[in-house]
């Protein structure tokens, strides 16, 4: 169990389907009952989370608690990173993918969460880097398909259906695919595809009820993993999907390694990082290995040491 004496919690008010009173309530139990001293700060721009975190080894925290949503644990994340800050970070899921916690194999209670942290070990995660950004992702970027898919995953709908959101605009962005010419740079070495959207991955296999999800992407390997999407049809993208949400990508599939990549297609295409719209293309992306310490359920091990 972890030996922490201050602890600073970051929330999102906004985040999580009950109240932010009821959010501080969870929290404020089970951070009492570990001993651990605290303060919560809730957020009220983009401005707060990375300014808070950036700030928390000097304020005399010893360990950051992340309470919202996927986006509001980026800020977090890229507060600590851009500090060069070796503190390390409990993630409390309170959006709709919780993309970072199913990874750690955290329940996605409050309570549960904490629990599983609390109780945890610490682990060290590649991150990736948008260099033209300045922006850290935990989880995955992309251009074309996916972030269009996000972009059009409002937070009306998030807020009314939660992960269905997603599910809609995947079957929605189907038939609008058009492949174009695609120049990448991997590791200074130029190649050229025609494709119509192209994902880069971190660390992207998840846990839903006991189904392990996503391309089996290893967030400790020092590489990034990345997957090019080039049947517009729409049998071949939703195949696509499947592979994916499946780790069934065969051997004729596009799937490159790197640790740095430039996408640079003929025409802008929408991008994303960790479910987070950026606008358009360029992405220039570099891996930065072992960066940030997070708290992860004793499962989280046990898949590393099979996968071993």
């Amino acid at each position: 169990m972890m030996q922490h004496k201050r602890a600073l919690v970051i929330l999102n008010p906004n985040s999580g389907q009950h109240s932010a009173e009821t959010s501080i309530e969870e929290i404020s139990q089970s951070l009492t009952e570990a001993q651990i001293k605290f303060e919560i700060k809730q957020t009220q721009s983009a401005q707060d989370a990375p300014a808070w975190s950036k700030a928390a080894k000097e304020e005399g925290f010893d360990l950051v608690v992340a309470a919202g949503g996927d986006g509001t644990i980026l800020e977090v994340v890229n507060g600590l990173l851009k500090a060069k800050s070796d503190l390390p970070l409990v993630v409390v899921p309170l959006g709709t993918g919780n993309g970072l916690a199913r990874l750690l194999n955290l329940p996605l209670s409050i309570k549960g969460a904490l629990q599983a942290g609390l109780e945890g070990s610490p682990v060290k995660l590649d991150v990736g880097y948008l260099i033209h950004k300045d922006l850290y992702f935990l989880l995955f970027a992309g251009a074309g398909y996916d972030a269009d898919v996000i972009k059009a995953a409002d937070r009306e709908q998030k807020n009314k259906l939660g992960l269905a959101a997603y599910i809609l605009e995947l079957f929605r962005q189907l038939p609008k695919r058009r492949n174009q010419r695609l120049r990448l740079e991997l590791d200074g070495a130029a190649r050229t595809f025609y494709a119509h959207s192209i994902t880069v991955f971190n660390a992207s296999e998840f846990t839903i009820s006991g189904l392990a999800l996503g391309p089996n992407v290893d967030p400790q390997d020092g590489l990034l993993d990345i997957v090019i999407m080039n049947d517009p049809s729409v049998w071949g993208m939703f195949k696509k999907l499947l592979q994916l949400s499946f780790a069934q990508l065969t051997a004729q599939e596009i799937r490159l390694k790197a640790k740095h990549i430039k996408v640079l297609p003929q025409h802008p295409l929408n991008t994303h990082a960790d479910g987070e719209p950026l606008g358009k293309t360029p992405l220039d992306i570099k891996l930065v290995p072992a960066a940030l310490s997070v708290y992860a359920a004793a499962h989280f091990f046990e898949k590393s040491a099979k996968a071993a």
